[in-house]
């Protein structure tokens, strides 16, 4: 059966199409130069130091504590999943969250408009970049 499958597909249009396509692109110096932009940009890359810092064997000497798994810690954490689940599904649903909103927008708006506001966004805007 695999000597059929074979012989079928040495003849298809397709598999002749696609050796074709796959030719032309291998002689294409678009392509290429693409392949060497792309091949550049791995190598300064892997060369950097943030990928060095990321990739990097942590020291032998550090040592890695889950604070989960601790008889002091551990509890606490514990509580804090169980309470912040429900109780942010019920803060999405308050007036109480809608009231907060709508007290910082009006204190967003009052300091907006404040004198003071406008002199304190002056004083701490930086500096027009030198001309070159």
């Amino acid at each position: 059966m695999s000597d059929r499958i074979e012989t079928a597909l040495d003849g298809s249009a397709l598999v002749q199409a696609t050796a074709v396509a796959r030719d032309a692109l291998a002689a294409s110096s678009s392509i290429r130069a693409v392949r060497r932009v792309g091949q550049s940009a791995t190598a300064v890359a892997r060369d950097s130091r943030l990928y060095r810092w990321l990739t990097a064997e942590p020291e032998p000497t550090v040592v890695v504590i889950d604070l989960r798994e601790t008889y002091t810690v551990g509890p606490v954490i514990a509580l804090i999943d169980r309470l912040v689940t429900p109780l942010s599904a019920r803060w999405e649903q308050s007036t109480l969250r809608e009231k907060v909103i709508a007290a910082g927008e009006y204190g967003e708006r009052v300091v907006g408009s404040s004198r003071v506001a406008g002199w304190l966004a002056r004083l701490f805007e930086p500096p027009e970049p030198p001309d070159r």
